[in-house]
């Protein structure tokens, strides 16, 4: 369960050897701070794209309303029928209900299916 005002950092690691993915969490957006284990110059995004074997390290910050959120982690180019959905629940929200919005990840997002998503913004 995330708490409203924290703040959780996941790292993301891209077990596909061969398939680029995209991961985003429903409504919120995050602060990306490591690649690969080095430090990099944070920058917020929406959403992630690895390829196999990358790791990155990401803050979320737990500032949506109490609900729950779908985590989604999707091929992209040959291999968008790779999905996965995961359920990111706040404290307070009832975790036996599915998040509003799509399940299958497939059908969201398209508009950024074969963009580069992740850029550096100055200061």
């Amino acid at each position: 369960m995330y708490i409203v005002g924290k703040k959780y950092r996941f790292r993301i690691i891209s077990a596909a050897a061969n398939c680029p993915i995209e991961v985003f969490i429903q409504n919120h957006t995050f602060t990306v701070i490591s690649s690969e284990g080095g430090h990099i110059q944070p920058f917020e995004a929406d959403v992630l794209n690895l390829s196999g074997g990358e790791r990155w390290d990401i803050v979320v910050s737990a500032d949506q309303p109490v609900a729950n959120y779908w985590l989604y982690a999707r091929g992209l180019h040959d291999c968008r029928e790779k999905q996965q959905t995961a359920i990111l629940s706040y404290e307070g929200s009832d975790s036996s209900v599915l998040p509003d919005g799509v399940e299958d990840a497939s059908t969201v997002r398209e508009s950024y299916v074969d963009a580069l998503l992740v850029s550096s913004q100055s200061e």
